[in-house]
């Protein structure tokens, strides 16, 4: 199985890094909400970094985005629920083809807590995704999102792909 890895910080930070590596596969996220940290996405796994959160791919449609939008939505499930979660995810990775502007669907593990997802979305743009978020498609996601949210176990964020040395 294929990995991903994410690493947060500030943008100058991350662009060091980014600078040193010199890997095309890296990508530099922008938050698209004020006050979250900067984000490197590894698609590819492969980078070495000294803490980085890692997941194993579970499944990958499409190709990481080299502009764009891509939106995280995290899962800490109970043991319970995580098979049911799958086949709901299943489903809806079944028909990703079919949602205007989508470039990637990815399913992940953590890798030290089986019970932690993430669902990877790449998009054309951010209103693709939020075009995406109101239609029917998502409903047997949300489900999930209400039982982990009410533990305090989900959170999503949405980044924008961005070139390392652009200004602001």
């Amino acid at each position: 199985m294929s990995t991903i890895q994410t690493v947060f910080g500030s943008k100058s930070f991350l662009v060091k890094m980014l600078d040193e590596r010199h890997d095309p596969q890296l990508k530099l996220l922008k938050p698209a909400e004020e006050g979250l940290d900067y984000m490197i996405y590894d698609p590819s796994g492969k980078a070495h970094f000294s803490a980085p959160l890692q997941y194993e791919t579970l499944a990958d449609l499409g190709t990481p985005a080299d502009n764009g939008y891509i939106h995280f939505m995290y899962f800490n499930l109970s043991s319970d629920d995580v098979k049911v979660f799958l086949a709901k995810i299943k489903d809806l990775i079944d028909k990703h083809d079919i949602f205007l502007g989508q470039t990637q669907v990815l399913v992940a593990q953590k890798v030290k807590h089986p019970d932690d997802f993430v669902v990877v979305s790449g998009w054309q743009s951010s209103n693709d995704y939020y075009e995406f978020k109101n239609t029917p498609a998502l409903s047997a996601v949300k489900e999930f999102i209400r039982r982990a949210a009410s533990a305090n176990g989900f959170h999503q964020a949405g980044y924008a792909v961005i070139d390392p040395h652009q200004k602001n």
